[in-house]
């Protein structure tokens, strides 16, 4: 459980990648970089990715 959520660290010490892919997350997370390749519900077909950062910001 997470009774602390912004005690340090606050980067999992299983984060995959290092430094260039934490930026790249931190970019999709705030700026959004990655929205185009978020999946089109309606669309069956579509196999792209289904999280958005969407997620993040309802629970705020």
């Amino acid at each position: 459980m997470l009774t602390d959520p912004l005690k340090e660290p606050m980067i999992h010490k299983d984060f995959p990648g290092g430094p260039i892919e934490l930026q790249e997350c931190v970019m999709d997370v705030c700026d959004g970089i990655k929205d185009r390749l978020v999946r089109d519900p309606s669309d069956p077909q579509d196999t792209r990715w289904e999280h958005t950062r969407g997620r993040i910001r309802d629970r705020r």
